[in-house]
């Protein structure tokens, strides 16, 4: 599945438009995660206590997705 904010942006593009959609950190993946010390973050995925992506992505980071939408045939 694909989150709701990309796909609102996507639907509004038209072929071959360009586009940078800007999803709120809540939006993008719900919750946020700050680990002190930092370098504890990685070992907490592993054990499936925070959430992998929090590993490579900063608390309250706000997504930004450059986009281009092209018709791709599957002829």
């Amino acid at each position: 599945s694909i989150m709701s904010g990309l796909e609102a942006g996507l639907l509004e593009m038209e072929l071959t438009e360009r586009s940078s959609i800007i999803i709120p950190s809540i939006y993008g993946y719900g919750e946020s995660v700050f680990v002190v010390p930092s370098y504890l973050k990685q070992d907490f995925a592993d054990l499936d206590i925070i959430p992998s992506y929090a590993v490579k992505v900063a608390p309250f980071e706000v997504l930004v997705f450059d986009t281009q939408l092209l018709n791709i045939s599957s002829n």
